[in-house]
């Protein structure tokens, strides 16, 4: 860890435990969130302690030290857990025997949750999956795919952006808390994050939270603060196939009532499916917060992960059929892997001015320390960040009900990224290729408004405005040819409008809502992107650019059945697509558009045999994606489909609780085929992958608790690609190498230890 950050962070943890708070007690209001009556009778308690009991005119007590999860309960009404500094009145959804507890969170993810394009991913979805890797989560989202190479070799698509990008994850924006994990380009990695850290995830799809910028894909936002208990230490041990091996340590330890600290570490280890894909990985995060007063409120934390990982890459069509378990012969012939460090830093505060004002800021930095041995040279990466967000938001209330929200804000970040290529002899480095620094800055400027135009009828907009720029640095010139230069993008505007009305008010027992939007959105090229096959910089580059109009209704009726369907319709233009002029060296052109329509489903239902509890969801998605307009090389590949796209994603899983703590559950993820090629000659199968799982969760004694998961993946052994790379080219007469084959059946096992003190 760098020096300057172990002074902050020792400073900041000096902090955290010699600030005194205020001690008293704030009076607050339960009401109805269809009719704003009082709540009689609901019990406010904390860690199974009981609290307060609200009145006839639904008022309670509770101490203003308090700075742990609130849980409300109450017969007719959705437990309801409250997080952060709470309002004077506070309004409660009625019950629906189906939906997990409400997270009422009052800081940005509550804002998150009344986006009607966000996807959830909770506590209890999370638990029931393998913990060694985010895909199988995020593919429960309809819209949302993840291709996974292998554990290190991953690219998110949401609604068919992000599919050109070859290698990662590019125009979809990603944050740990309110820091980003997007650097300065657009490239996002959230793989290497431990699911041990996360609480819950948050994504929206397509450009619709302009709080978080206006990427054309959207936001993936990884939480680390939800409903977790105080004073408890987890130790988890698994296993699974090909050697695979996890341990995690996670601690909660509440100092006092304003001081909490929250530890994780944990270890993956793995042989990998195929040949050259050991993956070894370390992590730790160290999270501490601190409530000075009842209305000021401090937290950190900090993210280490070193990690190295062999990289098998794809393979041709004969190889992925025949023998999917070897590597490429390129990068089996060098050993070829990757071996980095990243550190993740940030401090935030929030101070409440008044009921209904709150102010927010928050410094990070990370720092990128990278080695990766290719077939074609090698490359070290160095890359240092720091950047600061701050917002403020107001509540113009009338009667004691919000009427009208506003919050608006900056984020700003600047990354330093030097980078170098060497030639490489089997694998050792040898001579200097390249020499390059680039400096990457970006301004976001954002504004939100939510107004109730009546009790059911509410208008959310919002406006970012970002500007780019990016500055070059060719430190290597053996040829007397300097290509430093720098490129600035014009501010880009992108607004947003989304309407809903409450289509269900007045009956209690359902919450049913529709709703429509416009968006717009914008994603920058990368510097490479920007550069001429001559190494200049290409002047005429420009962001792709996409609006997106959307229709949809979301929410619950009959008291025990969910359901969330949307249709959009989205078109990019500039579309930025990336041509191969060399093994390793691609240029960017702006090369047409695209028309993105897909229509997105989730819904779920629930029902009981007895004392045996059922449920059943599904999530799908069907999509067309086209170029309607893409000329490259005097081909015309107008009409086409889009490649690396799936045409329908179906996702089904049927779980039971046949008794208190015992859940087992069987499901289906279903794939459409992709194009390969910009001019549809080659498409890939559709797969469908089964799997089961059985949970496990009881209590040992008072203080003790044991969960035990068991899942098997592709139980039919179903053979697929998990990944695909598009427009792979062919060089030396070799085949172009598509395919990255996707695990045979697989199993994880592990064992969950909880002591709470």
């Amino acid at each position: 860890m760098p020096k300057f950050a172990f002074v902050k962070i020792v400073g900041l943890l000096f902090l955290l435990f010699t600030t005194f708070h205020l001690v008293g007690q704030e009076t607050k209001v339960l009401l109805d969130g269809h009719s704003s009556v009082p709540i009689e009778g609901a019990i406010i308690s904390i860690q199974d302690s009981l609290l307060s009991i609200t009145d006839n005119q639904g008022r309670f007590d509770i101490a203003k030290e308090i700075s742990d999860h609130i849980w409300i309960s109450h017969l007719s009404y959705r437990d309801t857990i409250l997080i952060g500094f709470l309002p004077d009145t506070i309004y409660l959804s009625r019950n629906s025997i189906l939906l997990e507890p409400v997270t009422i969170s009052f800081d940005k993810t509550s804002n998150l949750r009344s986006i009607p394009t966000l996807g959830y991913i909770s506590t209890d979805i999370k638990t029931e999956h393998s913990r060694t890797g985010i895909s199988q989560l995020l593919n429960t989202i309809p819209g949302v795919f993840m291709h996974s190479g292998a554990l290190n070799t991953n690219r998110i698509t949401i609604r068919g952006i992000g599919s050109r990008n070859l290698f990662g994850t590019a125009k979809i924006k990603a944050y740990l808390n309110d820091i980003p994990l997007t650097n300065g380009v657009g490239e996002t990695t959230i793989e290497d994050m431990d699911l041990s850290l996360i609480d819950n995830i948050a994504i929206v799809k397509g450009p619709t939270s302009s709080l978080y910028g206006a990427g054309l894909g959207g936001m993936i936002h990884l939480n680390t603060k939800g409903s977790i208990q105080s004073n408890i230490v987890h130790l988890e041990s698994g296993i699974g196939s090909y050697g695979l091996l996890t341990s995690r340590l996670s601690s909660v330890v509440d100092i006092n009532a304003t001081n909490r600290l929250i530890l994780h570490l944990n270890q993956t280890n793995s042989d990998g499916y195929r040949a050259n894909n050991e993956y070894d990985r370390l992590g730790f995060s160290l999270i501490g917060e601190h409530q000075l007063n009842p209305d000021l409120n401090l937290s950190f934390i900090n993210n280490y992960i070193d990690l190295k990982a062999n990289i098998p890459s794809s393979l041709n069509e004969i190889d992925f059929i025949q023998n999917p378990q070897i590597a490429a012969s390129n990068w089996q012939s060098v050993n070829g892997f990757e071996d980095y460090t990243r550190w993740i830093w940030g401090v935030s505060g929030s101070y409440r001015l008044t009921d209904n004002a709150i102010m927010k800021a928050s410094i990070f930095s990370t720092d990128f320390d990278s080695y990766e041995s290719r077939p074609f040279n090698i490359l070290q990466e160095d890359s240092q960040s720091i950047g600061l967000r701050a917002t403020y938001k107001q509540n113009l209330d009338i009667q004691e009900r919000p009427i009208l929200s506003v919050e608006f804000g900056l984020e700003t970040y600047y990354e330093s990224y030097n980078w170098q290529t060497f030639e490489t002899n089997a694998g050792i480095k040898e001579g200097l290729l390249s020499n390059n620094d680039e400096k990457r800055k970006y301004l976001n400027l954002f504004a939100a408004a939510h107004l109730d135009l009546s009790p059911g009828l509410h208008v959310q907009a919002g406006i970012n405005y970002n500007k780019t720029t990016y500055d070059y640095l060719d430190q290597f010139n053996p040829d007397m040819i300097d290509l430093s230069g720098n490129y600035s993008f014009e501010g880009t505007l992108s607004p947003y409008i989304n309407i809903n009305a409450d289509i269900a008010r007045g009956n209690p027992s359902n919450t049913l809502f529709v709703y429509g939007l416009i968006s717009h959105g914008f994603s920058p090229p990368n510097l490479e992107e920007t550069l001429l096959p001559n190494g200049q910089i290409n002047p005429n580059i420009q962001p792709e650019k996409g609006i997106n109009y959307e229709i949809g209704l979301k929410g619950t009726f009959s008291e025990n059945f969910k359901i969330n369907i949307s249709g959009y319709a989205m078109t990019v233009k500039d579309l930025l697509v990336a041509r191969r002029t060399s093994a390793d060296q691609f240029i960017g052109i702006n090369a047409g558009k695209t028309q993105h329509n897909g229509i997105e489903m989730s819904a779920g239902t629930n029902w009981s045999i007895g004392k045996i509890q059922f449920e059943f969801i599904t999530d799908l998605a069907f999509q067309e994606f086209e170029f309607k307009e893409f000329i490259e090389d005097s081909i015309d590949y107008s009409g086409n489909k889009l490649t690396g796209t799936p045409s329908y994603q179906i996702r089904t899983e049927l779980k039971t609780e046949p008794i208190d703590g015992l859940k087992i559950g069987i499901g289906n993820f279903a794939v459409g085929s992709q194009y390969l090629r910009d001019d549809n000659s080659i498409e890939s199968d559709p797969y469908s992958i089964w799997h089961t799982f059985i949970l496990y969760d009881f209590d040992l004694s008072p203080k003790w608790n044991l969960n035990i998961l068991g899942r098997l993946e592709n139980l039919f052994d179903q053979e697929y690609a998990s990944m695909l790379l598009i427009n792979a080219g062919s060089f030396g007469g070799s085949l172009p190498r598509y395919y990255y084959p996707g695990l045979p059946r697989n199993h994880y096992f592990s064992v969950t230890v909880t002591y709470q003190f």
